[in-house]
């Protein structure tokens, strides 16, 4: 259950810390070029149906940005749709990153609102026809 705090909307609550995002909020809307993003990943096929992505640089707050660790993902499709299942299939990467956005977007907006989350869990289902 969540409870809504009386506390001012500054500091770090429900690891966002509060006073950078409304910082970032106030900056884009003076200079709105600053919200500009755009995200990127490279993928190289290993062999039959898997593939292994990389994800390290991305452009924001107007200019080249590096994440602090380089993120490997392999992806594959499970033996029974004649992969050799070494990571999750493409459509479950896709889901996840749909859970994902969901998920921190409640954890930002109801820290700007001032609500201590105890628990927040997203789940997504894909329906695939492979006929």
């Amino acid at each position: 259950m969540t409870q809504i705090s009386q506390e001012p909307k500054v500091g770090v609550r429900n690891g966002v810390d509060t006073v950078a995002l409304f910082e970032t909020i106030n900056v884009v809307k003076e200079n709105p070029e600053l919200g500009r993003a755009q995200f990127r990943a490279t993928n190289r096929w290993v062999s039959g149906t898997h593939s292994r992505g990389t994800i390290s640089t991305f452009f924001a707050a107007g200019g080249e940005q590096q994440h602090i660790r380089e993120t490997v993902l392999d992806a594959d499709h499970p033996t029974v749709l004649v992969g050799s299942d070494q990571g999750p299939t493409p459509v479950e990467y896709l889901l996840h990153a749909l859970a994902a956005c969901l998920t921190a977007g409640i954890g930002n907006i109801a820290a700007a609102r001032g609500v201590k989350l105890n628990a927040v869990e997203s789940s997504v289902e894909g329906d695939a026809d492979l006929r």
